[in-house]
């Protein structure tokens, strides 16, 4: 019979260890790496039947889940974190797929919460994250937005992966300047500089910086249906460098403006 290994990352969240752990009813065993906590993150773990394991981050988040995967003892690998939670449905489905003795990595379709709202707006609409997979050839690339690898072929479970995001504004932006910080320090030990300065200035419109796929939130939720002038309106430099990242939290930055205007 298979077996499989949850791997939680952590550092301070009392707030969401318990509940994460609870969650996961799939796992055989599971692995809390911690960084160093300070407040009752392992207690509430080891309570709860997690192995808790001291190991530093160092700022860098694929470092730490390769360190748990070397720590596994099951044959499949689940990637989890604290803030997120796996549905009755998702653990049943997990447990049938690791028992057909097929070998694949599974996609999670992850639902995205704030402030006990789903989130279906901008890039923190329900998306998909690669997250379970044999242990065998399994590995983790990137600092802070890492890449999960598996030499394995794919399929997508359809269970709901829930993610508990920020409760408030102070968190968002906390978080915002820890993962671009932690970035900055990596590229600064690589020897790598920002291609910012080397960008030429152009002209933008208004609602030039919103993507297509946004046009039609903008209209419809914020209720702003008139139409937006070509005419350029300001100069800025574009940012090609780390692109990924300015697209979650620019989209992220507009769906809690959209949020907190329905609400107030």
């Amino acid at each position: 019979m298979s077996t499989i290994t949850a791997i939680i990352l952590a550092r301070n969240e009392e707030q969401h260890i318990a509940d994460c752990i609870k969650s996961i009813q799939c796992a055989n065993e599971i692995l809390v790496i911690d960084d160093g906590s300070t407040d009752k993150t392992v207690e509430l773990a080891e309570g709860l039947g997690a192995k808790v394991i001291p190991h530093p981050l160092n700022n860098d988040w694929s470092q730490q889940r390769r360190f748990g995967i070397s720590q596994a003892t099951s044959d499949w690998i689940l990637f989890i974190d604290s803030d997120e939670r796996i549905s009755p449905e998702l653990n049943d489905e997990i447990r049938k797929s690791i028992q057909s003795g097929v070998q694949k990595a599974y996609w999670l379709s992850r639902h995205n919460v704030f402030h006990n709202n789903a989130a279906t707006h901008g890039s923190m609409r329900p998306d998909k994250v690669l997250r379970l997979m044999p242990k065998e050839g399994a590995t983790v690339e990137g600092f802070v937005h890492e890449t999960f690898i598996s030499p394995f072929p794919q399929d997508t479970l359809k269970g709901k992966l829930y993610h508990y995001t920020y409760d408030n504004w102070t968190q968002y932006f906390n978080k915002f300047n820890k993962y671009t910080s932690a970035a900055a320090e990596k590229y600064y030990e690589q020897g790598k500089q920002s291609a910012f300065d080397k960008q030429p200035d152009v002209h933008v419109t208004p609602y030039q910086w919103i993507t297509s796929d946004m046009v039609g939130d903008v209209h419809g939720d914020y209720r702003q249906f008139q139409t937006y002038s070509t005419e350029p309106s300001e100069y800025i430099r574009p940012i090609d460098n780390h692109a990924q990242d300015a697209e979650y939290w620019r989209s992220l930055s507009a769906w809690m403006m959209k949020f907190y205007a329905n609400v107030q």
